[in-house]
């Protein structure tokens, strides 16, 4: 059932929770409202732009969404309507005061796991293009420029670079992982992982200033938090190579894109493989007037399409109601980012011991035991 600003009707409340989906950059339902029907929830998709008038004529337990700003003042109202759980499609909560969500007790719950692979592999495919010099050599012979090839232009050889990998997460791992095959030579960063994560990549723990001034290539697969915020500005790009480049997946204020643009402008580095935006407001995708367009840029862009392959579209979907349907039941989140929300919240495995049949048929119909 689609819901919108002009058709929307209020609706009886169901026994079931309700669940509404805020915008959904999708319109086609299907599998949430199957998965929701096995759990007794309505699903309800709002693409009203007004989430206060949709909270007071649905009357939610849970809002799933995908990228919106979430105010303090909307935060205070959920907490008034007794929205206790928020559920994005995805990753990336910079958008939400996390502080602020944790003290009025709303749970923010994500959905890290459906493509960390495939992202990974979006990744990957730039930084081998940019080590084998893709976009100049395409330049020069498009350009009509001839066979030769000068030095500035030859590639790097993977078996012989050094990759710095700025984040040890699931993704980051699995770039660490290729390149470690690859025979590359790893750098790596992330004050919060495992360190048997350095030991399985052979991984030098390493500064950033030290990853700046080493790499070959750098990936970034961190959150955006205030500390990563545009980690790489002016006096990175400055510390790297003049042959080495960097690729972002992961979230675009990571990286200060007038500094970049300067620092390929006039060659202080090499090149850089973006999937991520500092602005991604703009649903045309780059403006025609954006440095990015610009012809003697040794860059790659895609848009925010890293995590995009066959089947990984299905998994978040599936991924994000099973979290939204947990939320609405008052179980503790597979994953979500403020854990400190849901200290008293039972965990799964006693709700399903000491709950009811009805609460075991419901897990069972609904797969919340994957």
């Amino acid at each position: 059932m689609i819901v919108n600003k002009k058709i929307d009707m209020p609706q009886k409340r169901k026994s079931g929770p309700v669940i509404v989906i805020w915008q959904s950059p999708h319109t086609n339902i299907d599998i949430e409202k199957e998965i929701g029907k096995r759990a007794n929830a309505s699903i309800l998709l709002c693409q009203n732009d007004n989430i206060k008038e949709i909270v007071s004529k649905y009357k939610p337990d849970v809002i799933l969404f995908t990228t919106r700003k979430i105010s303090k003042a909307t935060l205070d109202y959920f907490e008034e309507h007794n929205v206790k759980f928020l559920q994005r499609y995805g990753l990336g909560t910079e958008d939400i005061d996390l502080k602020y969500a944790s003290k009025l007790g709303i749970i923010v719950g994500d959905t890290p796991h459906y493509a960390p692979k495939t992202v990974s592999d979006h990744a990957i495919a730039m930084g081998l293009s940019l080590l084998r010099r893709i976009p100049s050599l395409e330049r020069i012979l498009t350009a009509e420029k001839g066979w030769n090839v000068n030095l500035e232009h030859l590639p790097i050889d993977p078996r012989e670079a050094t990759v710095g990998i700025i984040g040890l997460g699931n993704i980051g791992m699995h770039t660490g992982k290729t390149f470690q095959a690859l025979g590359s030579r790893i750098l790596a960063l992330d004050p919060y992982c495992d360190k048997k994560n350095f030991n399985i990549l052979k991984a030098r723990e390493s500064s950033l200033d030290y990853i700046c001034l080493k790499s070959d290539l750098i990936f970034l697969h961190t959150p955006l938090t205030e500390k990563t915020l545009y980690m790489f500005a002016k006096e990175e790009f400055k510390k790297m190579k003049r042959s080495a480049s960097i690729v972002n997946t992961a979230r675009g204020k990571l990286i200060n894109e007038s500094d970049l643009i300067h620092a390929l402008r006039n060659k202080v580095i090499y090149g850089a493989g973006l999937d991520v935006f500092e602005n991604e407001n703009n649903l045309q995708g780059i403006s025609k007037n954006s440095p990015f367009r610009e012809q003697n840029l040794n860059v790659i862009v895609t848009p925010h399409s890293a995590w995009r392959g066959i089947g990984t579209l299905e998994a978040r979907i599936r991924a994000a109601i099973k979290g939204a349907i947990r939320g609405a039941y008052k179980l503790t989140p597979h994953t979500c980012a403020n854990p400190e929300a849901f200290k008293d919240r039972p965990n799964f495995k006693s709700w399903i011991a000491n709950g009811s049949s009805h609460n075991r048929a419901i897990a069972r119909e609904s797969g919340l035991y994957d």
